[in-house]
């Protein structure tokens, strides 16, 4: 069902990131770099200390690093992204990834581990997964828009 990504899957989570981008409130004003998201994937699926995972029958993808916090010698986990298409919604895929990052991320020494929802896209459903899954509520982000203008 979910599985870590190998460098053939990069076309695939491509495809699904641009998406999840055009779906986002958020990123759909962010210009898509199909040359930097290609390296960002290449070098996470041969890092250690990253985690891609996939669905096999498709429509989901998740991005997750290891790494020491900026002000401790403490291991922190993060997500980049956790999709799932609108068709595949509602499914057992959000879940199933979320424990594989879950029991990853602790294998990896993490002392706090992270996730995030900051597309803008059904932001109190997929709360309610998050802590359904065992993690609370600990930040809040605020942004400015159209500081240049665009």
């Amino acid at each position: 069902m979910i599985r870590e990504a190998t460098l053939d899957d990069i076309p695939a989570i491509m495809e699904m990131g641009r998406s999840m981008a055009q779906e986002s409130p958020r990123f759909a004003r962010l210009e898509w770099s199909e040359r930097k998201v290609a390296k960002l994937l290449r070098t996470m699926i041969l890092a250690p200390a990253a985690l891609v995972l996939v669905a096999d029958e498709g429509g989901a993808f998740f991005l997750g690093i290891a790494t020491e916090h900026w002000m401790s010698t403490d291991k922190v986990a993060a997500d980049y992204a956790i999709y799932v298409s609108p068709e595949r919604r509602g499914s057992a895929l959000a879940s199933a990834m979320i424990d594989r990052y879950k029991a990853w991320a602790i294998e990896q020494g993490a002392k706090v581990i992270t996730l995030g929802i900051s597309t803008g896209v059904h932001p109190e459903r997929t709360a309610v997964l998050f802590e359904r899954k065992g993690f609370t509520r600990c930040a809040v982000t605020f942004e400015v828009e159209n500081v240049h203008g665009s």
